[in-house]
């Protein structure tokens, strides 16, 4: 009996550690705005696109960057001179296309 106590003890022990992360490279707050931009770019350019099209696509553009950018790298500030160049948010634009946007859709399934 004793010996079963002491491994779900030490079983709740190790469920309820806390494992190191990964800092976080973008706020909850920046990366609503990523994905709202990207939404609303969609729907400027083709209004009659439905949701079940962009949804998904937001999505992956927003992983993609939080994945592979800072926010630095990213978010452009007034104040500074921090951000991308025009050359970088050009190279940004080809690599979320290359990611995200397929080829033939018919072939690719985002749900």
């Amino acid at each position: 009996m004793k010996k079963h106590t002491l491994t779900i003890a030490i079983l709740f022990l190790w469920s309820s550690s806390v494992f190191p992360q990964e800092p976080v490279k973008f706020s909850t707050k920046q990366t609503r705005e990523l994905w709202q931009i990207c939404s609303e770019s969609f729907r400027n350019l083709n209004p009659s696109m439905g949701p079940n099209i962009y949804y998904p696509v937001c999505d992956c553009y927003v992983d993609h960057i939080r994945n592979n950018y800072t926010s630095e790298q990213i978010m452009t500030d007034n104040s500074s001179s921090m951000g991308m160049t025009q050359e970088g948010y050009r190279r940004l634009s080809q690599e979320l296309r290359n990611a995200c946007n397929p080829k033939n859709p018919k072939e690719e399934d985002f749900t």
